[in-house]
């Protein structure tokens, strides 16, 4: 599970990130972002009702996500930062909102499509 400190977790902030933040899309959702001033990188997943009407269903896509978030995205920007000043940094604030194939993917598939799309944005 991704550390509190690293999530978002504020509404209002989820919000203004959808409404003003860009997109980026993937086979199994589109992440809208920010840049951010903070340290590192923020993420929120959505995984809305319109997916399931099963909270355990959206729960399973949700704790997916944000372990392969965790495993990768966390891990290697930390490692990264190491390396960079703090200008050279760009981190930003991710909303993920997932989309219905994501209930059929396999965590392996998911995790390269998160690869795939964090290597899109620059993280």
């Amino acid at each position: 599970m991704l550390p509190k400190n690293l999530k978002i977790g504020y509404r209002p902030r989820v919000e203004h990130v959808l409404r003003k933040g860009r997109r980026l899309s993937g086979k199994f959702w589109q992440w809208r972002f920010l840049p951010s001033t903070r340290q590192q990188s923020h993420f929120a997943v959505v995984v809305s009702g319109k997916i399931s009407k099963k909270a355990v269903e959206r729960n399973a896509v949700r704790r997916r996500v944000y372990e392969a978030i965790r495993k990768n995205c966390v891990i290697r920007q930390t490692q990264d930062d190491m390396k960079k000043t703090p200008a050279q940094k760009t981190c930003y604030d991710i909303v993920v909102l997932c989309s219905a194939s994501a209930l059929k993917a396999t965590y392996q598939q998911i995790e390269h499509e998160l690869l795939f799309t964090s290597h899109q944005l620059g993280l």
